[in-house]
């Protein structure tokens, strides 16, 4: 990719950023909220969790409540992100990167493996670095692995709008979640770009900046779940 072209792609980032996410921010009353959420086990106490709600925006840049982006598995367990570009979803998958949930919660800390492939981030074959496959074969690595105490499974690679969403409220993440703040690194995201490059976002820099790369780089992931 040549600079005037991550130019343009930098420019349009910000500028969606700021069109469709400021102005609900600010007027609209999008949030992040400190939770204390006991998740799937009645009997644990509960931990505080960063959780992104998205009032005010317009209904159809949102899920439904309820809408899970990962997919299930053949034998009922959680598999991955949905698969999908920038531009739609692969084979017969739906355009998961089209919305955002209308809630999410944000992972207290990065993924264990530190800088993984995006494969890995995903939890997923190898071989999806080469591919634009519907599917891909799951792994227990990355996000389909994480675990919390509260939900030891149900994570999954954010896309590049929830990654956007994050960097907007990064500092209110940093303060929920003090001994695992979001560091000055590019992070993948789920959203393909072509059967080799994958989105990912840069937290180094003061403002967003989003790009694709080869899928076999190696970044830092955070996972997030629906909720």
């Amino acid at each position: 990719m040549n600079l005037k072209a991550e130019y343009m792609i930098n420019r349009l980032f910000i500028a969606a950023v700021i069109l469709c996410l400021l102005p609900a921010a600010t007027a609209f009353g999008q949030e992040l909220r400190k939770e204390k959420l006991i998740g799937t086990n009645p009997g644990n106490p509960g931990s505080n969790y960063a959780v992104f709600y998205s009032y005010g925006m317009s209904e159809s840049a949102v899920w439904p409540l309820g809408m899970k982006l990962l997919v299930k598995n053949a034998d009922g367990t959680n598999g991955s992100t949905i698969r999908h570009t920038h531009g739609g979803g692969n084979g017969e998958n739906i355009a998961v990167n089209d919305k955002v949930p209308f809630r999410f919660i944000i992972a207290p800390a990065d993924g264990p493996s530190g800088g993984v492939s995006w494969a890995a981030a995903m939890g997923i074959d190898a071989s999806a670095n080469s591919n634009l496959d519907q599917d891909g074969t799951v792994t227990t690595s990355g996000c389909v692995g994480y675990s919390t105490t509260e939900f030891p499974s149900g994570w999954r690679l954010p896309t590049q709008r929830e990654m956007m969403l994050m960097w907007l409220f990064k500092a209110g993440i940093d303060v929920i979640y003090s001994s695992g703040q979001l560091s000055a690194s590019p992070y993948w995201t789920a959203t393909e770009n072509t059967a080799v490059e994958a989105w990912y976002l840069d937290f180094t820099t003061a403002a967003p900046q989003s790009d694709s790369a080869a899928k076999t780089s190696s970044y830092k992931y955070r996972c997030v779940r629906d909720y």
